[in-house]
């Protein structure tokens, strides 16, 4: 038989279309939004401002535009599966949601709503990250929770609270920033750094993917973490261990690799067709995560402010020179990333962490707000 035979089979009028899928435990299920594919490769450019406004277009298009794209569905073929319908209902779902507890976060920065006053900070950021990740999810193929709800849960939120309390120990030992806020009792105070220091990895992550598409690196890099393991641990070690014995700010901006190189050799890494995507998801990614994250700090009520180089110019809270540092951050997160990634999502496993994440935050806390 020839090809239009097999399509009509599958039910694929078009034989230049892409059709939706639905990739589950259950099965793939064939879509039928033909106007656009529903998963995109990175671009072999790098065109930051046509895909941030793209991106705010179809994130309107969710939530505006889903009966529109519904009638489509059902119009293009009759037996479209109901779990095409219901992936589309939900991301709707979670993109009203999020504009919801963001708008809540944002209303109560300026001074209504009382009661989330002091937690504007992690509300507003929860909303933010559920709009991201229905995007990425409808546009990259990327999502924090929906490939594997138990594991977010169960593995990604509590290492990356533990993620962000190594640097938190570190600042303690050589103060680069401070909080401020005035949350009062403990127990407050550790579901607020919880919270907070949950969404360190998911933000990385999501402007990762909107950007550079799934996250990866070049080969080249993948063989030379393989082939110097030792070296990068070592390496990776003492640029830990320098903030402890030196009061030097520049000299001890190396602790944000640090992550890096002692995980990079150990994570499995999809690697690159080209260098583009890596330099996207890395680069420009990471910059958009700080600026989203200085931006989001600085109405808010309880949230940071540095002590470090007051005399350059600021863009919210953070010295200008401050940004460079989310470039090797960026790399951090994404080493940490693929490294949870390899943790069974057992249930001892989670408790572990989250006994160590409670355990670190309650000791940490009143030294940190």
């Amino acid at each position: 038989r020839g090809m239009p035979q097999v399509l009509e089979v599958f039910h694929l009028p078009k034989q230049d279309r892409m059709t939706q899928m639905e990739v589950g435990r259950r099965g793939i299920e064939p879509g039928f939004d033909a106007q656009r594919p529903p998963f995109r490769e990175p671009r072999s450019q790098l065109v930051f401002a046509n895909d941030l406004s793209e991106a705010l277009a179809d994130i309107c298009e969710l939530f505006v535009d889903g009966r529109k794209r519904q009638s489509a569905i059902l119009t293009r073929d009759r037996a479209a599966p109901v779990t095409v319908l219901r992936d589309m209902w939900s991301v709707r779902a979670q993109v009203a949601t999020g504009a919801v507890v963001a708008g809540a976060g944002a209303v109560a920065m300026a001074g209504v709503l009382p009661a989330i006053h002091d937690y504007t900070y992690p509300v507003v950021w929860w909303g933010l990250l559920l709009i991201l990740d229905a995007w990425n999810w409808r546009r990259r193929g990327q999502s924090l929770w929906r490939a594997e709800p138990r594991r977010f849960f169960a593995i990604t939120l509590p290492v990356s609270v533990l993620f962000w309390l190594l640097f938190e120990a570190l600042n303690l030992r050589a103060p680069q920033w401070r909080y401020r806020g005035s949350i009062e009792g403990l127990h407050r105070q550790v579901f607020f750094g919880f919270t907070s220091f949950a969404t360190v990895v998911p933000i990385v992550m999501e402007c990762w993917w909107m950007l550079g598409g799934a996250a990866c690196v070049p080969r080249a890099l993948e063989e030379f973490a393989r082939r110097h393991k030792p070296r990068l641990v070592v390496t990776g070690l003492v640029l830990l261990a320098i903030p402890f014995v030196n009061s030097v700010f520049w000299f001890n901006q190396g602790m944000w690799l640090a992550p890096a190189l002692l995980l990079l050799p150990f994570a499995a890494v999809r690697t690159c067709p080209t260098p583009q995507p890596f330099a996207a998801g890395w680069v420009a990614g990471s910059i958009m995560a700080g600026l989203l994250w200085e931006a989001i700090n600085f109405p808010a009520k309880t949230g940071w402010e540095y002590l470090v180089l007051p005399q350059a110019p600021h863009l919210f809270e953070m010295p200008l020179p401050g940004y460079a540092g989310f470039i090797p951050f960026g790399l951090s997160v994404l080493a940490v990333w693929e490294w949870q990634r390899r943790l069974p999502a057992r249930p001892p496993i989670a408790v572990l962490l989250y006994a160590a994440a409670l355990a670190a935050l309650y000791a940490l806390a009143p030294r940190l707000l």
